[in-house]
């Protein structure tokens, strides 16, 4: 059985406008000299409140339109640092101002707008996976490079992003054709139904005009049906399917729960998706910057790295395999070992790249300053990219026989009671509890079967 938490935020329309107005701000001060980051947090920001806009049917097309507009501002920004150049006429600058400006605007939208709740979701692949925007500008180029239309008419894209990650993503893989002289139109989509067996419907007049598909979002999961769905969903528009694309989050298929369909889709679809290991920016690796970065921490070359992700980490911890404790390699996050000559190494893990205070860089290293003051882990070494880097500390593990040992459990305790964090507010208690009870009943149901779903029920209320 898989439990998967739901990691959101509530908050008025007032109040998200209000933190993105901050996002522009802080990237604006740099004005064209900007560097990636906040331009990025800019993005996945501007992101967060059009998927809280768009999923919230009461906000209204006049504010789900302008919020639409803000992130494809973002996106072009974004792009044209990445790519270092501004060939759609506008500088970086220009673009954070004129967001600042339609920020302004919609301040002036009615008291009843500003104080509507809307819901906003933490995007998963951004915040614990390791995906980065700048992996699908790569992958649209890729996708460019693989078609040579014949007149400058045929080149018309829709962009289809898979909310919630997809308004992001898909403003990103939209800005990239424009800047290569395509012309791009960008939707949005939110799946309903089973979460195996998703379903959406796009209207044949969302079609008129672009003759290419591309389908933007971070999966496939273990079903990988919501990209299946819009595939099918555009095919009964009227598109041809041989003309849709997906731009996923990874090269594998989708996994064990995938229907026959969606087997089917994924089977016949091609695929784009550029690896982090393979991203580059002025000829630089992830590996490169973590690298350099770490020369610059420990003031000495660094001759080994290492990636200790999904498990492997425990090569490095325990001499002999039959000793290694069972991993989740699906919920592991990304780690890397970089060793300097002199023997010191230090770990750099990914910490996350929201602006969320559950899952950014930023919060992480505040957290671990704080648990390091009070004597519970080493203090950070420093930042970069979304990821932090800890010292390595040599040491041996617990092994099983620690689960019986009252000391140790009563340090656990103790630790466990220094680190909880504040009582979440009344407002996001009430959302959580629901979302515990839609679990609960979810599961049982799928394990055990609807008469055992009905008794939860009725343990719960």
């Amino acid at each position: 059985m898989l439990i998967y938490g739901d990691v959101s935020d509530s908050a008025e329309v007032a109040e998200c406008l209000s933190r993105l107005r901050e996002c522009a701000a802080a990237a604006l001060e740099y004005g064209d000299t900007v560097s990636l980051d906040p331009l990025r947090a800019l993005l996945i920001q501007a992101g967060q409140v059009e998927q809280a806009v768009e999923d919230e049917p009461e906000c209204g097309e006049h504010l789900a339109a302008s919020c639409r507009h803000l992130t494809n501002r973002a996106a072009a920004a974004f792009v044209n640092r990445w790519a270092a150049a501004g060939t759609d006429g506008l500088s970086i600058r220009s673009h954070l101002s004129e967001i600042t400006r339609e920020l302004e605007q919609l301040g002036a939208i009615t008291s009843a707008e500003l104080k509507r709740p809307v819901r906003l979701k933490v995007p998963e692949g951004f915040a614990f996976y390791g995906l980065y925007p700048a992996q699908y500008y790569a992958a649209a180029e890729h996708w460019m490079a693989d078609r040579t239309p014949p007149r400058a008419t045929d080149r018309h894209a829709l962009v289809v992003g898979v909310r919630s990650i997809g308004t992001s993503l898909s403003a990103v893989v939209a800005a990239t054709l424009k800047r290569c002289g395509w012309q791009a139109t960008r939707l949005t989509v939110r799946p309903e139904g089973h979460p195996f067996k998703r379903h959406i419907h796009i209207s044949p007049r969302q079609l008129c005009g672009p003759t290419e598909a591309l389908v933007v979002d971070e999966g496939p999961g273990l079903s990988g049906s919501s990209m299946a769905a819009v595939a099918r969903a555009l095919a009964q528009a009227g598109l041809n399917s041989d003309r849709i694309s997906f731009l996923p989050g990874h090269g594998g298929p989708p996994g064990v729960a995938a229907s026959a369909e969606s087997r089917y889709w994924w089977a016949r679809t091609r695929r784009y998706f550029v690896p982090l290991e393979q991203l580059r920016r002025a000829g630089r690796t992830l590996m490169d910057a973590l690298r350099f970065r770490t020369e610059q921490l420990l003031h000495d070359e660094v001759t080994r790295v290492e990636d200790l992700s999904a498990g492997q980490w425990r090569s490095a911890l325990y001499a002999d395999p039959p000793l290694w404790p069972p991993i989740c390699r699906r919920f592991e996050r990304r780690k890397y070992r970089c060793t300097a000559r002199d023997g010191r190494s230090l770990l750099w893990k990914f910490a996350g790249l929201t602006p969320s205070p559950i899952a950014s860089g930023g919060a992480a290293r505040v957290t671990l300053a704080k648990r390091a003051a009070g004597g519970w882990t080493v203090a950070p070494a420093g930042a970069a990219l979304g990821w932090i880097a800890l010292p390595w500390v040599e040491g041996t593990p617990l092994d099983a026989s620690a689960a019986r040992d009252p000391c140790v459990l009563r340090h656990l305790a103790r630790y466990i009671a220094a680190v909880a964090g504040p009582a979440m507010p009344r407002r996001q208690w009430g959302a959580a509890m629901q979302r515990l009870r839609e679990m609960l009943c979810c599961n049982t149901r799928e394990a055990l079967g609807e008469s055992m779903e009905r008794q939860a029920q009725r343990c719960w209320d």
